[in-house]
């Protein structure tokens, strides 16, 4: 029964080795080679079954049920042979000649044993059990292990090769090594078929290839991922700044031209989308500017324009501003600046109008509303709103002209 108990013990320790292969989808969402692996670890585990069952039902005499269970042990024992060398060609993605003699050599040995144990049938040349319940290997028994052994030795041969060739990919070198141990394991079972040595093979080879295979890779993808997300964000941060370059204004900080620009194309499409908006626009317009770089460097002008920016801000805190020119300002009002835009810009005014005793910033300015039933689009409302503030700019020269006399 200790044979049995062996593999039973092998299929579990697979089993739970192998859970996320065997369940989860996590290898298969960053691996593509898993797919041909879990083949291979379902055919082993489905030989080791027929392994466990072989221990039980030769024990307890059952030749019939005995019969049909080793039928069924060379069967998966081929399949788990053809599996192998699929899985190795195709991980090693050397699908050119020798690859593809291995693995159709071990396609062919599973369908010529198959078509060899039909034959075991009616003329034992496979395997046979006496009248008395013995258990008695034939030639092509021995045939099958030779061929078996010498495609794992081949299919390990051409993982060393392959590993060597792409600068000796350990993981490869691994590969190699468990075709290395299944050949050892499968010349020792040979000659000892009475004990589980394959299934010892199949469990460290599978241990192996866990361990040092699926989960390397699995922690080569994740750091693969790790550097893409990196690189994505600091893709997404480079254009955060190109972003904020296109859209702010360098001097102020308000919005740019660029920014006015996509912004009066969404109240156009509102607009034209009868979406019933209420919306006021202000243009604003600083007063000498261009003395102010004359006489005193721009620098000053500079300090000017930022002056004049805030004084804006301050009062129209609630609505988007933007820099359009030099000394350009727009200011659209929509909600609570909307509802409250009269006491706003009486408060703009007032302010102005100081300035205008203290030689402070001095900012013309143009208001005018969005009129459903008049205006089509914003440009319209824009160019009343710029025509006060030019009607609001001559008042303010006017007004200088006057405290100066």
């Amino acid at each position: 029964m200790y044979y049995s108990s062996y593999a039973l013990l092998t299929i579990i320790l697979i089993v739970i080795c192998n859970y996320d292969v065997f369940v989860k989808d996590d290898y298969f969402e960053i691996l593509e080679d898993v797919g041909p692996y879990r083949h291979y670890l379902c055919a082993v585990v489905v030989f080791l079954i027929t392994d466990t069952m072989w221990g039980v039902l030769y024990e307890y005499h059952l030749v019939a049920l005995c019969y049909i269970d080793t039928v069924l042990y060379f069967i998966t024992l081929s399949t788990v042979l053809y599996l192998w060398t699929r899985y190795v060609v195709i991980y090693l993605k050397t699908e050119d000649k020798i690859g593809t003699i291995i693995m159709k050599s071990g396609a062919l040995a599973a369908i010529v044993t198959i078509i060899l144990l039909i034959v075991n049938f009616f003329h034992p040349i496979f395997f046979k059990f006496t009248l008395d319940g013995v258990y008695v290997p034939k030639v092509m028994r021995n045939v099958l292990v030779t061929i078996e052994v010498v495609l794992y030795f081949s299919s390990s041969m051409l993982a060393f090769y392959v590993s060597r060739k792409q600068k000796n990919n350990y993981r490869f070198r691994v590969v190699g090594g468990v075709g290395l141990l299944l050949t050892v394991f499968g010349v020792m079972q040979f000659y000892v078929d009475k004990l589980p040595l394959s299934t010892i093979g199949y469990t460290i080879g599978t241990s192996l290839l866990h361990s040092f295979v699926l989960e390397d890779e699995k922690k080569e993808s994740n750091r693969r991922l790790k550097r893409l997300l990196e690189h994505e964000k600091k893709q997404y941060e480079e254009l955060e700044k190109t972003r904020k370059i296109a859209f702010v204004d360098a001097l102020t900080g308000v919005h740019s031209k660029h920014s006015y620009f996509e912004y009066e194309k969404v109240l156009n499409k509102r607009i034209e989308n009868k979406e019933g908006l209420q919306f006021a626009v202000i243009v604003f317009d600083l007063n000498n500017l261009k003395k102010i770089n004359d006489e005193l460097g721009h620098d000053c002008g500079d300090k000017y324009i930022k002056d004049g920016c805030k004084l804006i801000c301050n009062v129209f805190a609630h609505s988007p501003i933007f820099r359009v020119g030099g000394d350009e300002f727009v200011a659209v009002l929509q909600g609570r600046d909307y509802l409250n835009r009269e006491y706003l810009t009486k408060t703009f005014s007032r302010m102005v109008m100081n300035n205008t005793e203290i030689n402070g910033v001095v900012v013309a300015w143009g208001m005018d509303e969005y009129i459903v039933e008049k205006d089509d689009d914003y440009q319209a409302v824009f160019e009343r709103a710029d025509k006060k503030m030019y009607e609001n700019k001559r008042q303010l020269k006017e007004k200088k002209v006057f405290n100066d006399v």
